[in-house]
């Protein structure tokens, strides 16, 4: 089974409005989203995603699954290897369905990801990095420093030595009528 189609299983989860998957470095390796959902909006998306997996296991513990809720709707992330599977549900998204579907596909994700990437047609989001092998794992840069600007200090002239303080200002009398 290709890609796109394994995701757009998960469309059969009553209310789930798309998917896509995002890898442990923040690209998006897959897509079934809505076209408002625009790959620049994933793209910006997927690092933070990646970013907040890692946050969430500093404490030890693997994170399975997560769920984040906006207003009316629901991220449902899932984890599995190096992959996360995000799932845009509304809040009322039933979860053992989705759980159950998510399961079957993350299952299935590794295999269709490999094969997708032998095939020569693929579309952009699912083109492996050209620098990425097997094995390795990539290593962000560093984010540029943020400038530091010290808070303005007033500055108050002293006396010189020897010499008397100006005499404070007076306030002006009205002018004559």
């Amino acid at each position: 089974m290709n890609v796109p189609a394994l995701l757009s299983t998960l469309r059969d989860v009553e209310g789930v409005m798309g998917s896509f998957v995002v890898d442990l470095i923040g690209q998006v390796r897959a897509r079934d989203m809505p076209a408002m959902f625009d790959d620049g909006a994933l793209q910006e998306a997927a690092p933070r995603i990646a970013r907040l997996k890692e946050a969430l296991e500093t404490q030890g513990e693997q994170v399975d699954s997560v769920t984040l809720a906006h207003g009316p709707h629901s991220l449902f992330l899932r984890t599995s290897g190096e992959l996360i599977l995000c799932v845009l549900a509304p809040s009322e998204v039933s979860l053992p369905a989705l759980r159950m579907g998510s399961s079957l596909v993350l299952r299935r994700l590794p295999e269709a990801l490999a094969s997708a990437r032998n095939a020569s047609t693929l579309p952009p989001t699912l083109r492996p990095p050209p620098s990425a092998e097997p094995g390795t794992v990539a290593v962000l840069p560093p984010p540029p420093p943020v400038p530091a600007v010290p808070p303005p200090v007033p500055s108050f002239a002293a006396p010189a030595a020897g010499t008397s303080p100006a005499p404070p200002p007076t306030a002006l009398s009205p002018a004559p009528a």
